[in-house]
This record gives structure tokens, C-alpha cells and sequence, in this order.
């Protein structure tokens, strides 16, 4: 893999307007699935009420839902996307057609959506309230993605809460972030036989954002407020994946590769090797003041990253893609928008 040596963006900033900045946490389970590059997906919009938009690999934007809209992700083969609307999962092809409410009967708050590797199931985080008593449970739930029927796999959790659903790559085991009486663990659950061990107790008190390796050996999970580990799905080998600090860390969608930030405001962007090297991705920000958000390509060989700059109401954002292989300097602009988490869409 060939790098660029440096990135230099002076002049691009008089190409791109002003807008405010929702920062929208990035989707738990940032799983791109592999195949040909599509349209990259993103939250965006007034904070007052945020959509979903797409824009082609080549520029172009496009509005999918107007209001009430996050956290999107496409499915495996690229023609579907499921999002949060309001409160539920909702279901809409490609185009942003053929819609249809996944969740109409909940009486809670839908989040976190992550499809399993077929296509048939979308497990999500449901969290809702008891009766009048004002108490909050949460549980992972899996439904159909064409029928809505839906299964309770973690049970429900009173006195915590359950985060961060992510499959294995054969569909049959699901890891997620368990929290109670203040103790927070890693689980996975085996959907064949309903049994569910621990894989880890996390060390500190930060969210986890786990995530399953398509590789299948390991997990990537967030264990300090500023570092990112990887351990054996069998609770051994934990390792941190950089000497220095890292957040908003990804798999590459071979599981081989992992992208991440290498400070929490964004100054630079790193990938783990497969050996355990890591290899940074030389980026001069010109008049942005961080990055955020590194999406991997469904082929591989691109980051999709968002550039800030400014603060508070003022701040704003910018969309760019880098190219992993190739020798151009320069990185390609695709849009200016409010942007929260991306997702890459695959094409077979």
C-alpha cells in the first residue's frame, strides 16, 4: 500500500460555502461491507432537525429523508438502507424510495442499527420505559429486514444499559457492551444456542463501540478514553493498536487494516497493519482544524474523512475522499454538509 506523502489543500477552501456543524457520535458498529465503491451515506442537516443524504463517488449530493433521520447504514449487497426516524428503524432502497417503517409498533427509542452479514436481520439497541414508573430498560433486538419480526437477544437490562451491537461475519454470534451496577463487560451472545459468555470486563468507564473483525478472530473495542484495543474473541490476547493515542478507530473491510485518529482533535490519521505496524496517513490541514469520522471504501483503497474547522455554532465541515494506493497529493472534495457518521455503500 502506497501512501501519499503529503496533502496540501490551501486553495480548496474557496471551493466550499459555510454551514453549521451537528457533531452526531459515529454508528457503534462502523462495519463497511466489501465489494465495488458506491455512494457514500451520511447524517446531515439544520440541528433542528437532521436527515439523511447520499453523494456518488464523483460528487453529487442527494437528500433521502429530510428531518428526525441518523445514524444509516447499508446493507451487504448495497440496495437497501436502514436508518433511525424519529424513534424507529426505518427501511428505504438505494434512491431513497420504498420506504417502509420496520418498528411501527415500538414504545421506545430505536439506535445503533447493524445489518448481519446476509442481509436478513438488523440487530439495534431498544430502550424504553416502564409503565408510570419512569423506569428505563434496554435490550438488543434483532428483526427481519422484510417481514419486522422481531427477537429480544440480550434480555432486557434495568439497571443499566446495552450498547453496541455487531455481528460476526457468519451471522451466528453477536458482541455487544453490557452495563451494569457500573461494571461494564463485553458479551457475545451465540444466536444458534442462546448461550452468551463474557469476553472482557472493560477497565474504564467509556463506551465501548464494539466491533466484530470481518476477519472473524478479533474484536476492536474502546478500553480508556484514549485508546482503542483489539482482543481474541475468546477474551485473550488484548492489545492496543497504537503506542500513541487512538480514537475513532475501523476495520478495513478485508479486517486486515485498521484506520484511526491518532489524537482526539483530530490532528492525523493512522492505519494498523496486519504485523502490527502502524503507518500514518501524511495530511495537511490547511485552515481545518481536525478531522473525523475515517470511513473505509468497500474496495479497500480509500478513507472517507470529514475536515472541521471553527467552534460551537460556528464550527463547520467538509467532506473529502483519500486514495490508499495511488501517488496524487491531492485529495478529492465531495461536499459540504452537516456531517455526522458516514457509511460507504458496497456494490456487487
Amino acid at each position: 500500500m502506497r501512501l501519499a506523502r503529503l496533502v496540501r489543500m490551501g486553495s480548496l477552501g474557496v471551493l466550499i460555502g459555510l454551514v453549521v456543524l451537528v457533531v452526531i457520535p459515529m454508528p457503534v458498529d462502523a462495519t463497511t461491507f466489501p465489494g465495488r465503491n458506491g455512494a457514500i451515506a451520511f447524517s446531515g442537516g439544520a440541528a433542528e432537525g437532521r436527515g439523511i443524504w447520499k453523494v456518488a463517488s464523483k460528487g453529487g449530493m442527494k437528500e433521502l429523508m429530510a428531518r428526525g433521520a441518523h445514524s444509516p447504514a447499508w446493507s451487504p449487497d448495497g440496495q437497501t438502507l436502514v436508518l433511525v426516524s424519529g424513534t424507529t428503524l426505518e427501511r428505504m432502497n438505494a434512491d431513497g424510495d420504498a420506504r417502509h417503517d420496520l418498528t411501527p409498533h415500538s414504545h421506545g427509542i430505536e439506535s445503533a442499527p447493524s445489518w448481519s452479514p446476509n442481509g436478513q436481520r438488523i440487530a439495534f439497541v431498544r430502550q424504553e420505559t416502564v409503565g408510570s414508573s419512569n423506569v428505563k430498560r434496554s435490550a438488543i433486538i434483532t428483526v427481519n429486514s422484510r417481514n419486522g419480526e422481531e427477537k429480544n437477544v440480550s434480555g432486557w437490562v434495568y439497571s443499566g444499559r446495552v450498547a453496541s451491537p455487531s455481528w460476526s461475519p457468519d451471522g451466528h454470534q453477536l458482541v455487544y457492551e453490557r452495563s451494569e451496577n457500573d461494571i461494564r463487560r463485553l458479551l457475545i451472545k451465540n444466536l444458534m444456542t442462546s448461550r452468551s459468555r463474557i469476553v472482557t470486563t472493560l477497565s474504564d468507564n467509556v463506551d465501548s463501540h464494539v466491533s466484530w473483525s470481518p476477519a472473524g478472530n478479533k474484536l476492536l473495542y474502546k478500553d480508556s478514553s484514549n485508546d482503542m484495543y483489539t482482543i481474541w474473541t475468546d477474551g485473550s490476547h488484548r492489545t492496543v493498536i497504537s503506542d500513541g493515542d487512538s480514537y475513532e478507530a475501523s476495520w478495513s473491510p478485508d479486517g486486515n487494516r485498521i484506520a484511526f485518529l491518532e489524537d482526539k482533535n483530530g490532528g492525523e490519521i493512522s492505519i494498523s497493519m496486519e504485523d502490527g505496524s502502524v503507518v500514518q496517513l501524511p495530511v495537511q490541514k490547511s485552515h481545518y482544524q481536525r478531522l473525523a469520522f475515517p470511513a473505509w471504501s468497500p474496495d479497500g483503497k480509500k478513507l472517507a474523512v470529514a475536515m472541521q474547522y471553527g467552534e460551537g455554532a460556528s464550527q463547520v465541515s467538509d467532506v473529502f475522499t483519500y486514495d490508499l494506493t495511488g501517488d496524487s497529493q491531492v485529495p478529492t472534495w465531495l461536499a459540504s454538509g452537516n456531517f455526522g457518521e458516514f457509511t460507504w455503500q458496497p456494490r456487487r
